[in-house]
């Protein structure tokens, strides 16, 4: 029986076949990233896949379940120590996810800049940084249904504020520009 590769490279029989796949996945992902915050993240990410090698089932599942668990990782990272500015990262980006980034700045700071209660704004903030209600119960200490409820409640406070922002800005990235009448 032949060796097992991914991407390759020889690895210990001990992984699973399901696990492999999933780091193949992810490191063709890797090769294709150009800024070094999704680099972290998919670094992370294969250290979860490498943590758990006898995982079984969907890779591409595996692999969405670990970019997860690598966004949190980097997002609490960049919390602590932050390497560089928001600006600084978003003008490195010129890839595919530039816009996707200025929309979650944008979110972060329409957040912060909000009039909802301050508990909203917490679990807004966790939930923009890759947290799940999960994360969000244990974190308040109260049980998972209730935690369900306040994201609910958060989710709707911020989309009517963040309505009624982009209702009166006429540039705002989900409408599109209107044309001059002749």
């Amino acid at each position: 029986m032949g060796k097992i590769t991914a991407g390759g490279a020889p690895v210990s029989a001990s992984l699973s076949a399901d696990v492999i796949q999933a780091i193949t996945i992810l490191q063709k992902y890797c090769l294709a990233a150009t800024n070094t915050v999704t680099m972290e993240q998919y670094e992370h990410g294969l250290d979860e896949l490498i943590r758990h090698p006898h995982r079984i089932g969907n890779p591409q599942k595996m692999v969405l379940s670990a970019l997860k668990n690598g966004r949190k990782f980097t997002y609490d990272r960049l919390r602590i120590a932050p390497v560089t500015s928001y600006q600084e990262e978003l003008d490195e980006r010129a890839d595919s996810y530039a816009e996707e980034y200025q929309l979650t700045c944008d979110i972060g700071s329409l957040i912060d800049r909000s009039e909802v209660e301050p508990r909203d704004q917490k679990i807004l903030r966790s939930l923009l940084a890759g947290y799940e209600a999960e994360d969000i119960a244990k974190a308040a200490h109260v049980p998972l249904a209730r935690a369900q409820v306040w994201i609910s409640r958060a989710r709707k406070r911020a989309s009517k504020l963040w309505f009624a922002i982009l209702s009166d800005n006429e540039q705002h990235p989900f409408r599109k520009p209107s044309s001059a009448v002749e």
